[in-house]
């Protein structure tokens, strides 16, 4: 992978980790974030700084919770991860495409 393509894909992917860290303990970044649409989300974190897809979210995620010191700090990359679906509408489109892949006799 040359250089120009490792920075695009990595690059990102700090910005989610960074993201993560700083929601954390930034309590009114999460209040702002809680009041957006899910449309809004994308830009306001552009605007901030944080550009990055929902896969480099999910790996930044699971990037953090490797490297967490306890149990609870794991829980808690799991209550971000749940809550920042929530906010971006993720988990619904998510579960509209699973239910769809399903059989009808599955409905």
């Amino acid at each position: 992978m040359s250089n120009t393509l490792l920075k695009l894909y990595v690059m990102p992917t700090e910005n989610a980790i960074d993201f993560i860290v700083n929601l954390k303990y930034d309590r009114n970044k999460r209040k702002r974030m809680d009041s957006l649409s899910p449309e809004q989300v994308h830009p306001f974190l552009e605007t901030n700084g944080y550009a990055f897809s929902y896969d480099q979210f999910e790996d930044a995620v699971n990037y953090y919770k490797l490297r967490c010191p306890t149990e609870q700090d794991a829980f808690d990359m799991d209550e971000i991860k749940f809550w920042f679906r929530f906010i971006t509408n993720t988990f619904d489109k998510q579960l509209s495409t699973i239910s769809k892949s399903f059989p009808r006799s599955l409905k």
